[in-house]
């Protein structure tokens, strides 16, 4: 099988921990891989672009690519500048009448931070997207709280037989997201953009929302690393695919380990690991593990 040309990772709990700042070690092995190496890389998250930009800019970098908004938002990098120039890619087809709908129906307030659940308002913690809808629980409020509320959602689509798909998170955290929206538009912008197929794009997953970064239409599918936080429905989905690797480290930390997993298999440079051990010695794959989960021939 030929060299890994790109790499599209998931942010949250694949390499960093749920809510936390990125490991200056992982981040270290960041600018190793994209200044070093050459390798291409950016972000495939559920957030918005100028977060997920903010976050390579904060490491010292410039993603090559990033895929925001669980796909609905997908950005390459033309020139670094300075100033950096992106090209901005509109999914097509995407129902937004709907989600417009969608809001009215449900009185979604943006500024005052409050909707209409059934008959009563209710607060919530809004994340700024332009065609996805966050709703997060106020105030640290009890996550359970929000199966209601993911629940109602559905209703409303189903009622209103709206082009609309709800995804909610062990945070609470409840996505409205409009149909045919999901990370595989942005495996295929990126394989467009390094010439290449999706075995040939290694991606970093945790959740369930993941899993169109892992597999798409027509059996095809990219080249996975799940880390050891992953849930055990994505590490199936995961563990189904012709190559794949399972860590034995979480988030940032397992990252690093499944980078040395493909080098030692030579879908990465085979000096990458060497570069790799010298900032996170102890990062070596541990044997047992490797002969548990090998790659499939």
């Amino acid at each position: 099988m030929s060299l890994i040309r790109g790499i599209l990772f998931d942010i949250d709990g694949s390499v960093l921990p749920q809510g936390d700042k990125m490991h200056p070690k992982v981040a270290a092995v960041m600018r190793l891989l994209r200044l070093d190496f050459g390798i291409k890389l950016g972000p495939a998250t559920g957030k918005n672009y100028e977060y997920a930009r903010g976050l390579g800019i904060g490491i010292g970098l410039h993603w090559d690519f990033i895929v925001a908004e669980t796909g609905a938002q997908i950005a390459e990098l033309w020139s670094p500048g300075p100033p950096p120039q992106w090209h901005r890619i509109e999914p097509p087809n995407v129902p937004t009448d709907d989600l417009r709908l969608f809001a009215k129906i449900i009185e979604f307030d943006p500024l005052r931070g409050q909707f209409r659940f059934r008959r009563q308002t209710v607060r919530f913690r809004n994340e700024l997207k332009s065609a996805v809808l966050s709703i997060f629980p106020a105030d640290n409020a009890n996550p359970q709280l929000t199966l209601a509320w993911a629940e109602y959602f559905r209703q409303i689509i189903q009622i209103h037989d709206l082009r609309l798909i709800v995804h909610r998170f062990s945070d609470g955290c409840c996505d409205i997201v409009p149909q045919g929206i999901n990370k595989w538009l942005g495996v295929e912008a990126v394989c467009k953009m390094c010439g290449c197929e999706p075995e040939d794009i290694l991606t970093v997953v945790d959740s369930s929302n993941d899993r169109e970064l892992v597999a798409g239409p027509g059996g095809r599918s990219t080249t996975p690393i799940a880390v050891l936080n992953a849930s055990d429905e994505i590490k199936k989905i995961v563990g189904q695919q012709r190559t794949f690797y399972i860590t034995s480290r979480p988030d940032g930390f397992g990252f690093c380990e499944g980078l040395i997993h493909y080098a030692r298999a030579g879908r990465l440079p085979t000096e990458l690991e060497g570069e790799i051990l010298k900032i996170l010695p102890d990062m070596a794959p541990p044997a047992h593990h490797c002969a548990i989960l090998p790659i499939k021939p």
